[in-house]
């Protein structure tokens, strides 16, 4: 079958550094210095030490003046998500790809910031607000992962001194077996003091910071470090200002973005191989977000699969949907509960939303299928320290079985868009299906894209069943078809959506997030079918775009045809974002990257929908607003009394003459 390659040149992982010194090294050595030949992928450091920071490149001949205001300055955790997986794939390992491809870089100091600094970081502020500092969701302490360690110690302890139950309790083994064994395995002298690692998230919160950012050095008698790097109880976020209903869209966003930063932390073992991770803090945070996502997974397979009438757990392995259907529906609600001083514990979960929605779908079987190449011992040399078959006996952290699950889940995922959402008359997945109407009129275009990237990465990474796989890639192909020739008109764009009770496509006026998902999805499928109708298909739309969506005078493109003011999410946003870095690979071309440049500099730094940064991407000295003078202040200075977390607002208005 065909896999991709593993990750096995260490010396790409030295770029964010690189790239962190950039300005101050600019005139002393040229790029060349700092990259190895192409041959060799990303290079190598020279010389340089750790902890010192450059500024912000001034992106000369790249930026334009623009007029953008901060509409909503919530952190929706789909669209933030969504976002931040579009930036992370277009950071070191789209510039690896990139100079694989013979694109000319090797020497565009822009380029290089922008892929392996900017987009790196920004993508990582997101990942480690949420699962470590905001408190938006459910500690991991109430995952089943943790439960089912704690029950199969029943016996073996004395009475818990707690509540006089014969087992350990959940943050017992949080704290006196996981998290130590952690440490030894990747060598981190500590851990981070009130982080709140999470099962699953919520579906948006207020990023204002609730009380004074710590900048004191008193963490364990003064290490050089601020205390809020180490301690995180001045980075929480309002809990009352939290929407709790889980969202599965956002779920399954979060579980790709943990399952691709868990490759990048475990690229490669430090200290000649002998500890866990790039380096001992890489190490520690995989190790947490493999917990993570591990007791995600077990969650939903336990408890979060709808019969009808109640949440459910599900056997994967033979479920059918012909003998009763069990789905993942919209939006859950838990039932909270305060005990003690443990976080608030889940007592229940109920369904909000019944409906099955394509995009959660698509979302998650994106991330599960992941977890397939994540995970496979085959791939990746180094791997056996992170999973085994004896954990923790032969050094391993996690167990192998966890595979069984992901590949489970994802064939159950598949196995449903069968049954609910593909329409037998049309062809069309539907991007809706609810118990009372079964599939909604709508088949969408953005959800189309976002399948197609799925169902891709199934056929990338799974080996389900042979009659499950030949079924899966029909679905693919058919859906990458259906795409071309129901919903791309002569024009070369995308119409918004296709209404299977009417046959036709929708009259609104074409959009960014149709146009950017259609392209990511067809080239996704080009990628692995190898048809070179999706290439050409996605190239018209992209000629499209750049014609009639493409303002000039501003730098990004508008966010549907004839809007004077665009309004931009992390979802339209990510849409072309993913889809220019594509084009970029495929066309290889000199004006291409010039506007994938661009567009980074105005629709992403330039816009507010950072809200804040830290001094990863230039806001060294912190008695100034904004250091770096790139006009997104540091997390203290972001507004409100105390600050805003340094992530991806809701929504954001530029003006798009």
């Amino acid at each position: 079958m065909n896999r991709k390659r593993p990750i096995s040149n260490p010396y790409w992982l030295c770029i964010p550094l690189a790239v962190l010194l950039w300005p101050a090294l600019a005139e002393a050595a040229p790029p060349s210095v700092l990259l190895d030949s192409q041959s060799e992928h990303v290079g190598r450091v020279l010389g340089l030490q750790e902890g010192i920071r450059g500024t912000q490149p001034s992106y000369e001949g790249l930026t334009l003046p623009i007029r953008a205001r901060v509409l909503d300055d919530r952190f929706i955790t789909k669209r933030a998500m969504y976002l931040a997986n579009e930036e992370i794939l277009s950071g070191n390992g789209f510039m690896e790809r990139a100079l694989e491809a013979g694109l000319p870089v090797a020497d565009d100091s822009d380029f290089i910031n922008i892929t392996t600094n900017e987009s790196y970081w920004y993508s990582r502020y997101n990942l480690s607000w949420l699962l470590a500092k905001s408190r938006l969701g459910i500690h991991v302490v109430h995952g089943p992962y943790v439960t089912l360690k704690a029950l199969r110690q029943r016996g073996t302890v004395f009475a818990n001194r707690d509540r006089g139950e014969q087992e350990l309790a959940n943050r017992e083994i949080v704290l006196g077996q996981l998290i130590p064994m952690y440490l030894d395995r990747t060598g981190f002298p500590r851990r981070f003091e009130d982080a709140s690692p999470l099962v699953i998230e919520f579906e948006s919160g207020d990023p204002h910071l609730t009380r004074r950012l710590d900048m004191n050095d008193d963490f364990e008698g003064g290490n050089g470090r601020m205390d809020f790097e180490d301690d995180y109880l001045s980075l929480r976020w309002d809990h009352d200002r939290m929407d709790k209903t889980i969202d599965m869209g956002g779920v399954g966003q979060t579980l790709i973005k943990q399952v691709l930063w868990s490759e990048y932390f475990f690229s490669q073992n430090h200290d000649d191989g002998a500890k866990l991770g790039n380096t001992a803090e890489d190490g520690f945070r995989g190790a947490m977000i493999n917990l993570m996502q591990v007791s995600k997974m077990l969650l939903i397979k336990a408890a979060l699969f709808f019969d009808g009438k109640k949440l459910v757990g599900i056997n994967p392995i033979d479920y059918e949907p012909s003998e009763g259907l069990r789905y993942i529906p919209h939006r859950i609600y838990p039932d909270l509960i305060m005990a003690g001083d443990i976080p608030p514990r889940p007592q229940r979960y109920r369904v909000r939303d019944n409906s099955s929605q394509l995009f959660d779908q698509a979302s998650l079987l994106w991330g599960v299928s992941e977890f397939l190449y994540y995970s496979d011992p085959d791939i990746h040399d180094n791997w056996d320290s992170v999973f085994g078959n004896n954990m923790p006996y032969d050094g391993s952290i996690m167990e192998l079985k966890w595979r069984l699950l992901a590949q489970g889940l994802a064939d159950t995922i598949v196995k449903n868009l069968l049954a609910m959402h593909l329409d037998a008359e049309s062809g069309l997945l539907i991007s809706q299906w609810t118990p009372a109407q079964h599939r909604g009129p709508v088949a969408y275009t953005h959800d189309l894209g976002l399948a197609l990237v799925a169902l891709a990465n199934y056929h990338h990474r799974a080996t389900p069943s042979v009659s499950l796989k030949e079924k899966a890639d029909r679905l693919l192909k058919s859906q990458a078809d259906l795409l071309i020739e129901k919903l791309q008109r002569e024009d070369g764009s995308f119409a918004v959506g296709y209404d299977v009770a009417r046959q036709t496509t929708l009259l609104d006026a074409p959009t960014l997030r149709a146009q950017g998902m259609a392209i990511r999805g067809l080239l996704a499928a080009y990628e692995q079918l190898h048809d070179e109708r999706y290439s050409r298909a996605a190239l018209r739309v992209y000629a499209f775009m750049n014609e009639v969506l493409w303002s000039a005078q501003v730098g990004v493109y508008r966010s549907e045809v004839g809007a004077t003011t665009s309004i931009y999410t992390g979802l339209n946003l990510g849409a072309a974002l993913g889809a220019l870095r594509e084009v970029v690979l495929l066309t290889k071309n000199k004006t291409d990257i010039e506007r994938y440049k661009q567009f980074h500099v105005q629709a992403l730094n330039r816009s507010g929908i950072l809200l804040s940064e830290e001094g990863d991407t230039g806001e060294i000295d912190l008695t100034k607003v904004d250091a770096d003078g790139d006009g997104i202040p540091h997390v203290k200075d972001a507004g409100g009394k105390y600050g805003v977390a340094a992530v991806h607002a809701a929504a954001v208005a530029i003006d798009t003459p």
